[in-house]
Protein backbone atom coordinates (compact mmCIF):
# COMPACT_ATOMS: atom_id res chain seq x y z
CA UNK A 1 0.00 0.00 0.00
CA UNK A 2 2.97 2.35 0.60
CA UNK A 3 4.14 2.10 -3.07
CA UNK A 4 0.75 2.73 -4.72
CA UNK A 5 0.83 6.58 -4.74
CA UNK A 6 4.36 6.61 -6.11
CA UNK A 7 3.36 4.28 -8.88
CA UNK A 8 0.37 6.46 -9.74
CA UNK A 9 2.64 9.56 -9.89
CA UNK A 10 5.11 7.75 -12.19
CA UNK A 11 2.33 6.69 -14.54
CA UNK A 12 1.01 10.31 -14.66
CA UNK A 13 4.49 11.62 -15.44
CA UNK A 14 4.93 9.14 -18.27
CA UNK A 15 1.56 10.09 -19.74
CA UNK A 16 2.50 13.77 -19.52
CA UNK A 17 5.84 13.07 -21.18
CA UNK A 18 4.17 11.13 -24.03
CA UNK A 19 1.65 13.95 -24.53
CA UNK A 20 4.39 16.60 -24.71
CA UNK A 21 6.43 14.48 -27.13
CA UNK A 22 3.40 14.02 -29.41
CA UNK A 23 2.67 17.76 -29.31
CA UNK A 24 6.29 18.58 -30.25
CA UNK A 25 6.22 16.11 -33.15
CA UNK A 26 2.90 17.49 -34.43
CA UNK A 27 4.14 21.07 -34.20
CA UNK A 28 7.36 20.16 -36.01
CA UNK A 29 5.37 18.51 -38.79
CA UNK A 30 3.17 21.60 -39.21
CA UNK A 31 6.24 23.85 -39.29
CA UNK A 32 7.96 21.63 -41.86
CA UNK A 33 4.84 21.64 -44.08
CA UNK A 34 4.42 25.43 -43.75
CA UNK A 35 8.12 26.11 -44.48
CA UNK A 36 8.16 23.78 -47.49
CA UNK A 37 5.02 25.40 -48.86
CA UNK A 38 6.25 28.99 -48.39
CA UNK A 39 9.74 28.35 -49.73
CA UNK A 40 8.19 28.10 -53.17
CA UNK A 41 6.63 31.58 -52.80
CA UNK A 42 8.39 34.87 -53.36
CA UNK A 43 8.34 37.44 -50.52
CA UNK A 44 5.82 39.51 -52.45
CA UNK A 45 3.57 36.47 -53.01
CA UNK A 46 3.71 35.64 -49.29
CA UNK A 47 2.79 39.26 -48.48
CA UNK A 48 -0.12 39.15 -50.96
CA UNK A 49 -1.33 35.87 -49.49
CA UNK A 50 -1.06 37.21 -45.93
CA UNK A 51 -3.08 40.29 -46.88
CA UNK A 52 -5.70 38.16 -48.67
CA UNK A 53 -6.23 36.13 -45.48
CA UNK A 54 -7.17 39.34 -43.66
CA UNK A 55 -10.31 39.67 -45.88
CA UNK A 56 -10.14 43.44 -45.88
CA UNK A 57 -13.28 45.46 -46.61
CA UNK A 58 -13.56 49.03 -47.96
CA UNK A 59 -14.04 50.44 -44.44
CA UNK A 60 -10.84 48.80 -43.14
CA UNK A 61 -8.88 50.01 -46.18
CA UNK A 62 -10.29 53.51 -45.69
CA UNK A 63 -9.09 53.50 -42.03
CA UNK A 64 -5.64 52.32 -43.21
CA UNK A 65 -5.49 55.17 -45.79
CA UNK A 66 -6.64 57.64 -43.11
CA UNK A 67 -3.77 56.54 -40.86
CA UNK A 68 -1.27 56.88 -43.73
CA UNK A 69 -2.62 60.40 -44.45
CA UNK A 70 -2.32 61.33 -40.75
CA UNK A 71 1.35 60.24 -40.68
CA UNK A 72 2.17 62.16 -43.90
CA UNK A 73 2.78 59.20 -46.22
CA UNK A 74 -0.39 59.50 -48.34
CA UNK A 75 -1.72 62.69 -49.94
CA UNK A 76 -4.89 61.37 -51.61
CA UNK A 77 -8.46 61.24 -50.32
CA UNK A 78 -9.13 57.90 -48.51
CA UNK A 79 -11.49 55.98 -50.87
CA UNK A 80 -11.41 52.40 -49.55
CA UNK A 81 -9.32 51.05 -52.47
CA UNK A 82 -5.64 50.06 -52.31
CA UNK A 83 -4.45 51.97 -55.40
CA UNK A 84 -0.71 52.00 -56.34
CA UNK A 85 -0.31 55.33 -54.49
CA UNK A 86 -1.62 53.71 -51.27
CA UNK A 87 0.83 50.78 -51.76
CA UNK A 88 3.69 53.26 -52.08
CA UNK A 89 2.58 55.05 -48.90
CA UNK A 90 2.37 51.70 -47.07
CA UNK A 91 5.96 50.91 -48.08
CA UNK A 92 7.09 54.25 -46.69
CA UNK A 93 5.25 53.49 -43.44
CA UNK A 94 6.91 50.04 -43.24
CA UNK A 95 10.32 51.54 -43.95
CA UNK A 96 9.83 54.06 -41.16
CA UNK A 97 9.29 51.16 -38.74
CA UNK A 98 12.17 49.00 -40.08
CA UNK A 99 9.85 46.22 -41.24
CA UNK A 100 9.89 44.48 -44.62
CA UNK A 101 8.78 46.95 -47.31
CA UNK A 102 6.23 44.74 -49.11
CA UNK A 103 3.49 47.28 -49.66
CA UNK A 104 0.98 44.73 -48.35
CA UNK A 105 -0.71 44.39 -44.96
CA UNK A 106 -0.21 41.71 -42.35
CA UNK A 107 -1.99 41.24 -39.05
CA UNK A 108 0.35 43.44 -37.01
CA UNK A 109 0.51 46.34 -39.47
CA UNK A 110 -3.26 46.17 -40.01
CA UNK A 111 -3.93 46.38 -36.27
CA UNK A 112 -1.54 49.32 -35.88
CA UNK A 113 -2.94 51.20 -38.85
CA UNK A 114 -6.57 50.53 -37.91
CA UNK A 115 -5.89 51.88 -34.43
CA UNK A 116 -4.13 54.93 -35.86
CA UNK A 117 -6.96 55.50 -38.36
CA UNK A 118 -9.63 55.31 -35.66
CA UNK A 119 -7.60 57.67 -33.47
CA UNK A 120 -7.30 60.14 -36.37
CA UNK A 121 -11.07 60.04 -36.93
CA UNK A 122 -11.65 60.47 -33.18
CA UNK A 123 -9.41 63.56 -33.14
CA UNK A 124 -11.21 64.96 -36.19
CA UNK A 125 -14.58 64.46 -34.47
CA UNK A 126 -13.28 66.14 -31.32
CA UNK A 127 -12.09 69.13 -33.37
CA UNK A 128 -15.52 69.37 -35.02
CA UNK A 129 -17.33 69.37 -31.62
CA UNK A 130 -14.90 71.97 -30.29
CA UNK A 131 -15.56 74.17 -33.35
CA UNK A 132 -19.32 73.88 -32.80
CA UNK A 133 -18.98 74.89 -29.13
CA UNK A 134 -16.80 77.86 -30.11
CA UNK A 135 -19.35 78.94 -32.74
CA UNK A 136 -22.18 78.78 -30.13
CA UNK A 137 -20.17 80.90 -27.69
CA UNK A 138 -19.51 83.45 -30.42
CA UNK A 139 -23.24 83.52 -31.30
CA UNK A 140 -24.20 84.26 -27.65
CA UNK A 141 -21.59 87.01 -27.48
CA UNK A 142 -22.95 88.48 -30.71
CA UNK A 143 -26.50 88.50 -29.29
CA UNK A 144 -25.32 90.37 -26.20
CA UNK A 145 -23.43 92.83 -28.40
CA UNK A 146 -26.55 93.47 -30.49
CA UNK A 147 -28.72 94.08 -27.40
CA UNK A 148 -26.19 96.58 -26.06
CA UNK A 149 -26.01 98.24 -29.48
CA UNK A 150 -29.83 98.58 -29.58
CA UNK A 151 -29.86 100.19 -26.14
CA UNK A 152 -27.17 102.63 -27.14
CA UNK A 153 -28.96 103.35 -30.41
CA UNK A 154 -32.19 104.24 -28.54
CA UNK A 155 -30.30 106.62 -26.25
CA UNK A 156 -28.52 108.14 -29.22
CA UNK A 157 -31.87 108.60 -31.00
CA UNK A 158 -33.30 110.50 -28.02
CA UNK A 159 -30.28 112.80 -27.83
CA UNK A 160 -30.41 113.27 -31.60
CA UNK A 161 -34.05 114.39 -31.38
CA UNK A 162 -33.11 117.01 -28.81
CA UNK A 163 -30.21 118.23 -30.92
CA UNK A 164 -32.45 118.29 -33.99
CA UNK A 165 -35.02 120.59 -32.34
CA UNK A 166 -32.27 122.99 -31.26
CA UNK A 167 -30.70 122.82 -34.67
CA UNK A 168 -34.01 123.65 -36.35
CA UNK A 169 -34.41 126.75 -34.20
CA UNK A 170 -30.92 127.95 -35.04
CA UNK A 171 -31.39 127.05 -38.69
CA UNK A 172 -34.50 129.26 -38.99
CA UNK A 173 -32.61 132.23 -37.60
CA UNK A 174 -29.72 131.56 -39.93
CA UNK A 175 -32.13 131.18 -42.88
CA UNK A 176 -33.52 134.66 -42.41
CA UNK A 177 -30.05 136.17 -42.15
CA UNK A 178 -28.86 134.15 -45.14
CA UNK A 179 -31.84 135.31 -47.21
CA UNK A 180 -30.90 138.93 -46.71
CA UNK A 181 -27.27 138.22 -47.57
CA UNK A 182 -28.23 136.35 -50.76
CA UNK A 183 -30.39 139.18 -52.02
CA UNK A 184 -27.46 141.55 -51.73
CA UNK A 185 -25.14 139.06 -53.43
CA UNK A 186 -27.61 138.52 -56.28
CA UNK A 187 -27.61 142.19 -57.11
CA UNK A 188 -23.81 142.27 -57.15
CA UNK A 189 -23.74 139.02 -59.18
CA UNK A 190 -25.99 140.47 -61.88
CA UNK A 191 -23.66 143.42 -62.35
CA UNK A 192 -20.62 141.10 -62.50
CA UNK A 193 -22.27 138.84 -65.07
CA UNK A 194 -22.93 141.71 -67.40
CA UNK A 195 -19.26 142.71 -67.28
CA UNK A 196 -18.18 139.11 -67.88
CA UNK A 197 -20.57 138.75 -70.86
CA UNK A 198 -18.96 141.67 -72.64
CA UNK A 199 -15.47 140.30 -71.93
CA UNK A 200 -16.49 136.82 -73.14
CA UNK A 201 -17.76 138.14 -76.46
CA UNK A 202 -14.41 139.81 -77.06
CA UNK A 203 -12.52 136.66 -76.09
CA UNK A 204 -14.66 134.55 -78.47
CA UNK A 205 -13.83 136.86 -81.36
CA UNK A 206 -10.09 136.56 -80.64
CA UNK A 207 -10.38 132.75 -80.24
CA UNK A 208 -12.12 132.40 -83.59
CA UNK A 209 -9.26 134.22 -85.30
CA UNK A 210 -6.67 132.03 -83.50
CA UNK A 211 -8.47 128.78 -84.49
CA UNK A 212 -8.61 129.77 -88.14
CA UNK A 213 -4.85 130.33 -88.15
CA UNK A 214 -4.26 127.03 -86.32
CA UNK A 215 -6.40 125.12 -88.82
CA UNK A 216 -4.37 126.47 -91.73
CA UNK A 217 -1.13 125.42 -90.01
CA UNK A 218 -2.55 121.95 -89.11
CA UNK A 219 -3.62 121.31 -92.71
CA UNK A 220 -0.09 122.04 -93.91
CA UNK A 221 1.41 119.77 -91.21
CA UNK A 222 -0.96 116.86 -92.05
CA UNK A 223 -0.12 117.08 -95.73
CA UNK A 224 3.60 116.81 -94.92
CA UNK A 225 2.95 113.93 -92.47
CA UNK A 226 0.95 111.99 -95.09
CA UNK A 227 3.79 112.39 -97.61
CA UNK A 228 6.36 111.06 -95.11
CA UNK A 229 4.04 108.20 -94.00
CA UNK A 230 3.61 107.07 -97.60
CA UNK A 231 7.38 107.01 -98.09
CA UNK A 232 7.85 105.02 -94.85
CA UNK A 233 5.05 102.60 -95.85
CA UNK A 234 6.71 101.83 -99.16
CA UNK A 235 10.07 101.31 -97.41
CA UNK A 236 8.45 99.02 -94.78
CA UNK A 237 6.70 96.97 -97.46
CA UNK A 238 10.01 96.44 -99.29
CA UNK A 239 11.71 95.44 -96.00
CA UNK A 240 8.93 92.96 -95.10
CA UNK A 241 9.01 91.42 -98.56
CA UNK A 242 12.76 90.86 -98.17
CA UNK A 243 12.28 89.34 -94.70
CA UNK A 244 9.49 87.02 -95.94
CA UNK A 245 11.69 85.81 -98.75
CA UNK A 246 14.56 85.14 -96.30
CA UNK A 247 12.18 83.35 -93.87
CA UNK A 248 10.80 81.18 -96.67
CA UNK A 249 14.33 80.18 -97.66
CA UNK A 250 15.18 79.42 -94.00
CA UNK A 251 12.05 77.27 -93.54
CA UNK A 252 12.74 75.37 -96.74
CA UNK A 253 16.28 74.63 -95.57
CA UNK A 254 15.01 73.56 -92.11
CA UNK A 255 12.41 71.28 -93.74
CA UNK A 256 15.09 69.72 -95.93
CA UNK A 257 17.35 69.09 -92.91
CA UNK A 258 14.44 67.65 -90.87
CA UNK A 259 13.47 65.28 -93.68
CA UNK A 260 17.08 64.17 -94.01
CA UNK A 261 17.32 63.58 -90.25
CA UNK A 262 14.05 61.60 -90.17
CA UNK A 263 15.25 59.47 -93.08
CA UNK A 264 18.53 58.79 -91.24
CA UNK A 265 16.71 57.92 -88.02
CA UNK A 266 14.28 55.59 -89.80
CA UNK A 267 17.21 53.63 -91.18
CA UNK A 268 18.98 53.19 -87.84
CA UNK A 269 19.05 49.86 -85.96
CA UNK A 270 17.07 49.09 -82.81
CA UNK A 271 20.20 49.39 -80.68
CA UNK A 272 21.00 52.79 -82.19
CA UNK A 273 17.43 53.93 -81.49
CA UNK A 274 17.70 52.77 -77.85
CA UNK A 275 21.06 54.48 -77.32
CA UNK A 276 19.68 57.69 -78.84
CA UNK A 277 16.64 57.41 -76.55
CA UNK A 278 18.89 56.97 -73.51
CA UNK A 279 20.55 60.31 -74.31
CA UNK A 280 17.16 62.02 -73.87
CA UNK A 281 16.79 60.60 -70.36
CA UNK A 282 18.37 62.08 -67.23
CA UNK A 283 18.48 60.72 -63.70
CA UNK A 284 19.60 57.22 -62.71
CA UNK A 285 20.48 56.22 -66.26
CA UNK A 286 23.50 54.46 -64.80
CA UNK A 287 21.10 51.64 -63.92
CA UNK A 288 20.63 50.98 -67.65
CA UNK A 289 23.48 48.77 -68.75
CA UNK A 290 22.99 49.74 -72.38
CA UNK A 291 26.35 49.51 -74.12
CA UNK A 292 26.99 49.34 -77.86
CA UNK A 293 29.44 46.44 -77.47
CA UNK A 294 27.02 44.36 -75.32
CA UNK A 295 24.41 41.88 -76.55
CA UNK A 296 20.88 43.37 -76.65
CA UNK A 297 19.63 40.37 -74.64
CA UNK A 298 21.58 41.62 -71.61
CA UNK A 299 20.27 45.21 -71.77
CA UNK A 300 18.09 46.27 -68.83
CA UNK A 301 14.36 46.04 -69.58
CA UNK A 302 14.82 45.01 -73.24
CA UNK A 303 12.92 42.04 -74.68
CA UNK A 304 14.19 40.52 -77.94
CA UNK A 305 12.09 38.70 -80.56
CA UNK A 306 12.99 35.65 -82.62
CA UNK A 307 14.65 37.69 -85.36
CA UNK A 308 16.67 39.79 -82.88
CA UNK A 309 14.25 42.71 -83.04
CA UNK A 310 13.24 44.68 -79.91
CA UNK A 311 9.65 43.71 -79.00
CA UNK A 312 9.42 44.95 -75.40
CA UNK A 313 10.80 47.77 -73.25
CA UNK A 314 10.11 47.62 -69.48
CA UNK A 315 11.67 50.66 -67.70
CA UNK A 316 9.12 51.22 -64.95
CA UNK A 317 10.39 52.76 -61.69
CA UNK A 318 13.96 53.30 -62.94
CA UNK A 319 14.17 56.89 -61.56
CA UNK A 320 14.44 58.20 -65.11
CA UNK A 321 13.98 61.89 -65.87
CA UNK A 322 14.08 64.12 -68.91
CA UNK A 323 11.61 63.90 -71.77
CA UNK A 324 9.89 60.92 -73.38
CA UNK A 325 12.25 60.04 -76.27
CA UNK A 326 10.67 60.32 -79.73
CA UNK A 327 13.35 57.94 -81.09
CA UNK A 328 11.43 55.07 -79.44
CA UNK A 329 9.05 55.40 -82.40
CA UNK A 330 11.80 53.81 -84.56
CA UNK A 331 11.35 50.47 -82.72
CA UNK A 332 8.86 49.26 -85.33
CA UNK A 333 8.33 45.81 -83.75
CA UNK A 334 7.61 47.12 -80.24
CA UNK A 335 4.53 45.53 -78.63
CA UNK A 336 5.16 46.42 -74.96
CA UNK A 337 6.33 49.85 -73.70
CA UNK A 338 6.41 50.64 -69.96
CA UNK A 339 7.91 53.82 -68.46
CA UNK A 340 5.60 54.21 -65.45
CA UNK A 341 6.69 55.58 -62.08
CA UNK A 342 9.59 57.75 -63.32
CA UNK A 343 10.13 61.55 -63.46
CA UNK A 344 9.53 62.15 -67.17
CA UNK A 345 8.39 65.65 -68.14
CA UNK A 346 7.23 67.47 -71.26
CA UNK A 347 4.73 66.35 -73.91
CA UNK A 348 4.10 62.88 -75.32
CA UNK A 349 5.76 62.73 -78.76
CA UNK A 350 3.14 62.20 -81.51
CA UNK A 351 5.61 59.83 -83.20
CA UNK A 352 4.66 57.16 -80.60
CA UNK A 353 1.39 56.86 -82.55
CA UNK A 354 3.33 55.18 -85.40
CA UNK A 355 4.08 52.03 -83.31
CA UNK A 356 1.43 49.98 -85.13
CA UNK A 357 2.25 46.72 -83.27
CA UNK A 358 1.98 48.22 -79.78
CA UNK A 359 -0.33 46.28 -77.42
CA UNK A 360 0.56 47.74 -74.00
CA UNK A 361 1.54 51.36 -73.20
CA UNK A 362 2.21 52.29 -69.54
CA UNK A 363 3.16 55.97 -68.93
CA UNK A 364 1.39 56.56 -65.60
CA UNK A 365 2.99 58.14 -62.52
CA UNK A 366 5.23 60.68 -64.30
CA UNK A 367 5.06 64.48 -64.81
CA UNK A 368 4.08 64.48 -68.49
CA UNK A 369 2.20 67.55 -69.76
CA UNK A 370 0.36 68.70 -72.86
CA UNK A 371 -2.37 66.75 -74.69
CA UNK A 372 -2.74 63.11 -75.68
CA UNK A 373 -1.58 63.11 -79.34
CA UNK A 374 -4.39 62.48 -81.82
CA UNK A 375 -1.93 60.11 -83.54
CA UNK A 376 -2.75 57.58 -80.80
CA UNK A 377 -5.88 56.84 -82.84
CA UNK A 378 -3.60 54.79 -85.14
CA UNK A 379 -2.61 52.32 -82.36
CA UNK A 380 -5.41 49.95 -83.38
CA UNK A 381 -3.80 46.93 -81.70
CA UNK A 382 -3.56 48.63 -78.28
CA UNK A 383 -5.21 46.80 -75.36
CA UNK A 384 -3.86 48.74 -72.33
CA UNK A 385 -3.33 52.56 -72.23
CA UNK A 386 -2.27 53.96 -68.82
CA UNK A 387 -1.44 57.69 -68.67
CA UNK A 388 -2.98 58.44 -65.25
CA UNK A 389 -1.31 60.54 -62.51
CA UNK A 390 0.46 62.97 -64.82
CA UNK A 391 -0.15 66.65 -65.73
CA UNK A 392 -1.82 66.08 -69.09
CA UNK A 393 -4.36 68.71 -70.13
CA UNK A 394 -6.70 69.88 -72.92
CA UNK A 395 -9.51 67.70 -74.29
CA UNK A 396 -9.47 63.90 -74.51
CA UNK A 397 -9.11 63.17 -78.25
CA UNK A 398 -12.11 61.46 -79.84
CA UNK A 399 -9.62 59.49 -81.97
CA UNK A 400 -9.26 57.07 -79.02
CA UNK A 401 -12.66 55.73 -80.12
CA UNK A 402 -10.86 53.95 -82.98
CA UNK A 403 -8.97 51.62 -80.61
CA UNK A 404 -11.52 48.80 -80.84
CA UNK A 405 -9.23 46.29 -79.06
CA UNK A 406 -8.72 48.52 -76.03
CA UNK A 407 -9.57 46.81 -72.73
CA UNK A 408 -8.19 49.17 -70.08
CA UNK A 409 -8.05 52.98 -70.43
CA UNK A 410 -6.78 54.89 -67.37
CA UNK A 411 -6.77 58.70 -67.66
CA UNK A 412 -7.50 59.72 -64.04
CA UNK A 413 -5.72 62.35 -61.90
CA UNK A 414 -4.67 64.65 -64.76
CA UNK A 415 -5.95 68.10 -65.87
CA UNK A 416 -8.12 67.07 -68.82
CA UNK A 417 -10.92 69.52 -69.64
CA UNK A 418 -13.83 69.69 -72.06
CA UNK A 419 -16.46 67.00 -72.55
CA UNK A 420 -16.15 63.21 -72.39
CA UNK A 421 -15.88 62.10 -76.06
CA UNK A 422 -19.00 60.10 -77.06
CA UNK A 423 -16.65 58.05 -79.29
CA UNK A 424 -15.41 56.21 -76.16
CA UNK A 425 -18.70 54.30 -76.31
CA UNK A 426 -17.44 52.62 -79.52
CA UNK A 427 -14.91 50.40 -77.68
CA UNK A 428 -16.57 46.96 -77.53
CA UNK A 429 -13.77 45.28 -75.49
CA UNK A 430 -13.37 48.03 -72.89
CA UNK A 431 -13.45 46.73 -69.29
CA UNK A 432 -11.89 49.60 -67.30
CA UNK A 433 -12.37 53.36 -67.89
CA UNK A 434 -11.04 55.73 -65.19
CA UNK A 435 -11.57 59.48 -65.72
CA UNK A 436 -11.84 60.74 -62.13
CA UNK A 437 -9.77 63.63 -60.75
CA UNK A 438 -9.83 65.83 -63.88
CA UNK A 439 -11.70 69.00 -64.99
CA UNK A 440 -14.15 67.35 -67.38
CA UNK A 441 -17.46 69.17 -67.90
CA UNK A 442 -20.76 68.69 -69.69
CA UNK A 443 -23.09 65.70 -69.45
CA UNK A 444 -22.21 62.00 -69.34
CA UNK A 445 -22.52 60.66 -72.93
CA UNK A 446 -25.31 58.10 -73.32
CA UNK A 447 -22.99 56.17 -75.66
CA UNK A 448 -21.12 54.86 -72.58
CA UNK A 449 -24.14 52.60 -72.02
CA UNK A 450 -22.97 50.65 -75.10
CA UNK A 451 -19.88 49.37 -73.22
CA UNK A 452 -21.21 45.84 -72.60
CA UNK A 453 -17.98 44.54 -71.03
CA UNK A 454 -17.29 47.51 -68.72
CA UNK A 455 -16.49 46.42 -65.15
CA UNK A 456 -15.16 49.66 -63.70
CA UNK A 457 -16.14 53.24 -64.57
CA UNK A 458 -14.90 56.17 -62.43
CA UNK A 459 -16.04 59.75 -63.14
CA UNK A 460 -16.02 61.38 -59.68
CA UNK A 461 -14.18 64.63 -58.78
CA UNK A 462 -14.86 66.39 -62.11
CA UNK A 463 -17.19 69.25 -63.18
CA UNK A 464 -19.85 67.11 -64.86
CA UNK A 465 -23.48 68.21 -65.02
CA UNK A 466 -26.79 66.62 -65.99
CA UNK A 467 -27.78 63.18 -64.72
CA UNK A 468 -26.57 59.56 -64.61
CA UNK A 469 -27.89 57.45 -67.54
CA UNK A 470 -29.92 54.44 -66.44
CA UNK A 471 -27.43 51.97 -67.92
CA UNK A 472 -24.64 53.36 -65.69
CA UNK A 473 -26.47 53.45 -62.36
CA UNK A 474 -24.46 50.52 -61.02
CA UNK A 475 -21.41 52.83 -61.10
CA UNK A 476 -23.16 55.67 -59.20
CA UNK A 477 -20.77 55.49 -56.23
CA UNK A 478 -17.83 55.92 -58.66
CA UNK A 479 -19.52 58.84 -60.47
CA UNK A 480 -20.48 60.94 -57.41
CA UNK A 481 -19.56 63.25 -55.90
CA UNK A 482 -18.32 65.85 -58.35
CA UNK A 483 -16.16 68.77 -57.18
CA UNK A 484 -17.47 70.84 -54.26
CA UNK A 485 -19.70 67.92 -53.24
CA UNK A 486 -22.04 68.11 -56.26
CA UNK A 487 -24.21 64.97 -56.58
CA UNK A 488 -25.53 64.04 -60.04
CA UNK A 489 -29.10 62.65 -59.94
CA UNK A 490 -30.30 59.64 -61.88
CA UNK A 491 -31.85 60.35 -65.28
CA UNK A 492 -35.61 60.01 -65.33
CA UNK A 493 -37.02 57.20 -67.47
CA UNK A 494 -38.44 58.50 -70.80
Amino acid sequence: MVGAPWQRISISRRRLFYSLAFLVLATSAVVVVWVSRNRSLTPEQRAVAAEAELELGPESIRLVETALVEEGHYSHEPDGEMEPEARTALRAWQAERDVEETGYLDGASLSALLAAGREAERRAEAKRLEAEQLAEAERQAELQRLEEAERRAAEAERLAAQRLAEAQRLAEAQRLAEQERLEAEQRAEAEQQERERLAQEEAQRLEAERRAQAEREEAARLAEARRRAEEERRAEAERREAEMLAEAQRLAEAQRLAEAQEAAEAAESDSDALLAAANALVGATGQLNWRRNANLVTWTGVTIGRQGEVTGLDLGRQNLGGSLPRRLANLNDLTYLSLFGNRLTGPIPPQIGSLSKLVVLYLEGNQLSGPIPVEFGSLTGLEDLYVDNNRLREAIPSELGRLTKLRRLRLHNNQFSGKIPPALGNLPELEVLTLHGNQLSGEIPETLENLDNIRRLTLHNNLLTGCIPSGLRRFESEINPQRNGVQLPRCQAP
